[in-house]
């Protein structure tokens, strides 16, 4: 089984290995480094608010209907049709309460535009990945692999294509979140039309009974979302908040987060096939404890490589992608992150077992606690150590909730 697993894995991370790291290091990169720190720094800390409440937009409905698929448990009354019909009323809750927290932060003009665009960002995003959670649910892995990085590709090409060509090319940061906007589109387009024979009842009225059966059944997942993103996003925001020159050190935060973001998205692309391949096998009563243990102690070991190899060449790495001065407490802040890598990897393994499981109280009661955490810690590290605050909060909060996933997985599993 873990030889098995392995393979669709392997299929998974080299496509993905191939595409995504040209995203973040041959466009966003040269992006924060021709813009400056303190303008990625807004752009970044407006994305983060855009994606700590895209937890509105899919309110859990992509993981549940995820392993519902995968289970094979997928109701007739509530199915592909009516959930998008949910979808397109949470995206105007989405919406509005994203505008009003920005009015209620007091941004500019120029802020809330920006803020606007990032959120239709989050909405077409949120919506490509429940479309692909059909593939994934279906245990289709390598048609999903190719739409969840057929995004970034196209703003490679895009996006790479002008970097190259014009040395003096520096888009504003409307102009980047545009053209992702632009690329999202398209892409949502090409699955909606490869799903158009799910699409059948779409223009049915849609019953106040199904919506309120949908949004209760996924509200545990909602739930776990917003929690989740919330301790591994809040950082950014609390930084741009707290701080006077908030916006230059959320944009020296990122320099170090967009590495440790990258670097984890290989447990996040782990996750996406193990929800769906835990929900079945657990559906078929097989006996999951030592698949468990191979992944996540593989996941742990690897993670420990990675975090090592980051903090012993962290002033290498950073002076090479970034034009920035390398501070001391950038290269800090780096090599803290770094050593946040074993908790992300405990977190994508063990958690999606959990979620697979169906163990949503646990999981949302290890999330807020980490949550509490989180905010606690950068409260009062971030206005002494800025950044540098930050990423020891990060830490210690992903420490806290990875021993906890480890130790309720084991304990779900005898």
């Amino acid at each position: 089984m873990f030889q098995f697993l392995l393979s669709r894995l392997s299929f998974v991370f080299v496509l993905n290995a191939l595409v995504k790291p040209l995203w973040v290091f041959g466009v966003d990169r040269v992006f924060q480094n021709r813009i400056g720190a303190e303008g990625y720094g807004a752009y970044f800390s407006l994305f983060s608010l855009s994606l700590i409440l895209n937890f509105l937009l899919d309110f859990g409905m992509t993981s549940s209907n995820m392993r519902a698929v995968a289970r094979q448990t997928v109701s007739k009354k509530m199915g592909f049709a009516q959930h998008l019909q949910v979808r397109a009323l949470l995206l105007m809750a989405y919406m509005t309460i994203l505008l009003l927290v920005g009015l209620l932060l007091n941004l500019s003009m120029f802020s809330l535009s920006l803020l606007a665009i990032l959120g239709l960002n989050q909405v077409l995003n949120q919506n490509i990945l429940f479309l692909r959670s059909h593939l994934s649910g279906n245990q289709k892995f390598g048609l999903d692999s190719i739409f969840s990085v057929l995004d970034k590709f196209l703003l490679v090409v895009f996006l790479g294509g002008c970097f190259l060509i014009y040395a003096d090319f520096v888009p504003s940061v409307m102009q980047f979140a545009a053209a992702q906007t632009t690329v999202y589109l398209f892409v949502f387009a090409l699955l909606l039309g490869g799903s158009k024979h799910s699409l059948k009842g779409i223009l049915k009225p849609l019953k106040r009974s199904v919506v309120i059966e949908i949004l209760k059944k996924s509200f545990p997942y909602a739930l776990l979302s917003f929690l989740m993103v919330m301790y591994l996003r809040v950082d950014a925001v609390m930084l741009k908040i707290m701080l006077v020159d908030g916006d230059y050190w959320a944009g020296i935060y990122a320099h170090s987060y967009r590495i440790f973001d990258v670097l984890s998205m290989v447990g996040f692309l782990s996750a996406s096939v193990l929800l769906p391949f835990f929900a079945r096998k657990i559906k078929e009563g097989a006996r999951l404890k030592k698949l468990l243990h191979q992944l996540g102690g593989s996941a742990i070991i690897l993670a420990l490589v990675v975090s090592a190899i980051g903090v012993w060449f962290a002033q290498d790495i950073l002076a090479l992608l970034y034009t920035e001065k390398v501070t001391e407490i950038s290269l800090q802040t780096f090599q803290v992150l770094m050593l946040s890598l074993w908790a992300v990897a405990v977190f994508y393994v063990y958690s999606t077992f959990l979620t697979a499981l169906g163990s949503l109280k646990t999981l949302n009661t290890i999330a807020a606690l980490a949550l509490g955490a989180n905010i606690v810690l950068n409260a009062f590290l971030i206005p002494t150590y800025t950044s540098l605050g930050a990423a020891i909060a990060s830490l210690i909060s992903q420490s806290i909730a990875a021993i906890a996933f480890i130790v309720f997985a084991h304990k779900a599993n005898k």
